[in-house]
């Protein structure tokens, strides 16, 4: 019987975009010796990875659309699934402006909206450029 430990990356073991403490590290390399690890995240598995580094932990990627599977013996990922849907962005952009007007949330930074490779769209309510002091301030969580 395989046991899997399955965790979340940016809010969870580190910000957004930011690598894994040394603490977290360790902790994972030694739970990889008992486990089978799995992080799941919004990023592409390449991103995901340049975060963790080179820990024996397979990726879920890009909102579900990317699996990585970390081969041990060489170090390096191989990509099992890469998905992509088409997007229409000019109409993404529109309801965005809806919402965001709906809502109130007119002041951001950066794009309106983020599109991935994937074809996935993010609606960053601070913008794809908000400071990380500012999204943290903002999520209550």
């Amino acid at each position: 019987m395989i046991k899997l430990l399955a965790f979340d990356l940016d809010g969870t073991l580190t910000q957004h975009k930011t690598p894994i403490s040394e603490d977290y590290r360790e902790l994972l390399n030694s739970l990889s010796k008992k486990y089978k690890l799995l992080i799941v995240g919004a990023g592409r598995c390449k991103r995901i990875r340049n975060q963790i580094g080179n820990l024996p932990i397979d990726i879920i990627g890009n909102y579900g659309m990317e699996y990585c599977k970390y081969d041990s013996e060489s170090g390096r990922d191989v990509m099992i699934r890469s998905d992509v849907l088409p997007t229409e962005k000019e109409e993404l952009l529109i309801r965005a402006q809806r919402l965001r007007e709906r809502f109130g949330f007119f002041e951001y930074y950066g794009e309106p909206l983020e599109f991935h490779s994937s074809g996935c769209v993010t609606l960053p309510l601070l913008g794809t450029a908000a400071m990380l002091e500012d999204k943290l301030r903002f999520d209550p969580t």
